[in-house]
């Protein structure tokens, strides 16, 4: 049956259909962050870090100064 099915022309012109659609990778690029962008983001993190457990000031000096010894 499978066979058979093969080699009817409504199943032919589909499969000409598909060879010729976009594939859904073309559009999803893969794309490595620059280094501002990795930087930009890492300092949002930090900062949002430092919000959320309400830091005093004095101690976010020196977690600056970690970070940058770091990374």
């Amino acid at each position: 049956m499978l066979i058979s099915h093969s080699k009817t022309a409504k199943h032919n012109t589909r499969m000409k259909e598909v060879k010729s659609t976009t594939k859904l990778d073309t559009f999803v690029a893969k794309r490595i962050p620059t280094e501002n962008e990795q930087v930009a983001k890492a300092k949002l993190m930090i900062s949002a870090f430092i919000a959320k457990h309400h830091m005093p000031f004095a101690q976010t000096d020196h977690l600056v100064e970690v970070c940058k010894k770091s990374f």
